[in-house]
């Protein structure tokens, strides 16, 4: 009883471990590409044609819910798109 005990407890602080890890110390939050809203994707590919997106974040800046997506460009330089949920604003670093 002890050992399943012990092994729930490791599995549950495990868990936790994990779940905070998804996030950095500035809020930042990781998510999977198909997560990112399809007005705020379109956005972003409009603005860098052509790019290969490799990840995405989300974030809160300002107090706005705020989505990063970096990747590389046709000529494989690299990119980074702040783009809000309804694509409305865009920010491109190169």
């Amino acid at each position: 009883m002890r050992l399943i005990s012990m092994s729930l407890l490791s599995l549950g602080m495990l868990i936790a471990v994990t779940g905070a890890c998804s996030r950095s110390p500035s809020g930042e939050e990781r998510v999977s590409l198909d997560k990112v809203p399809a007005a705020a994707k379109a956005a972003a590919d409009k603005a860098i044609p052509g790019v290969r997106w490799e990840k995405a974040e989300k974030e809160r800046e300002h107090g706005k819910l705020v989505y990063e997506l970096k990747g590389s460009d046709p000529k494989g330089k690299e990119v980074k798109v702040e783009v809000s949920p309804d694509g409305n604003q865009v920010t491109v670093e190169h």
